[in-house]
């Protein structure tokens, strides 16, 4: 059995290479690893100088957004910490709103919290409880904020919550 010897290092192997080239190879070997090393660091100084060129003419822009998106969220700070005061008509529209869905014989419960409007109602007919909303919404300038639907055997029930538009 032949005996294997363990296998050489990569600088051994290198320089094993290396000591077979003849000094002919061995110059033009290291003539191109010198053209090849030029080469990259020519590149990269020319990437580094393009690169801060750009970053140049795109630092002004980049500092005028950032400015103006403290400006922003400063002003929305300050709006947050107003309170808003409840709309006062907020009784009557209630009043409307149960006045039309009377009319429209819409089984809807109508109640007021904080500044929303909720209605609720089972039993719906669905084409009866678009025509109420969007009159709603055209003629009380509400906007819808959430709805939950869900189909029963005998119509919709219907949550949602109204606001006033803006």
């Amino acid at each position: 059995m032949a005996t294997q010897l363990p296998p050489l290092s990569p600088l051994t192997r290198a320089q094993q290479y290396w000591a077979e080239r003849n000094p002919r190879e061995r110059r033009l070997i290291l003539i191109a690893a010198l053209v090849v090393s030029v080469g990259l660091l020519w590149t990269l100084h020319d990437w580094q100088a393009t690169e801060r060129t750009r970053l140049d003419r795109l630092l002004p822009t980049v500092q005028a957004q950032v400015k103006a998106m403290q400006d922003d969220a400063a002003e929305l700070a300050r709006l947050r910490s107003l309170t808003r005061a409840p709309h006062p008509d907020a009784g009557r529209d209630i009043e409307a709103l149960q006045g039309s869905a009377t009319a429209q014989n819409l089984p809807l419960s109508i109640r007021s919290e904080g500044d929303n409007i909720l209605v609720s109602g089972t039993a719906l007919p669905f084409d009866a409880w678009i025509i109420w909303l969007a009159g709603a919404q055209n003629t009380q300038r509400l906007k819808v904020q959430t709805m939950e639907v869900t189909r029963e055997a005998n119509g919709l029930h219907i949550e949602a919550r109204l606001a006033q538009s803006q």
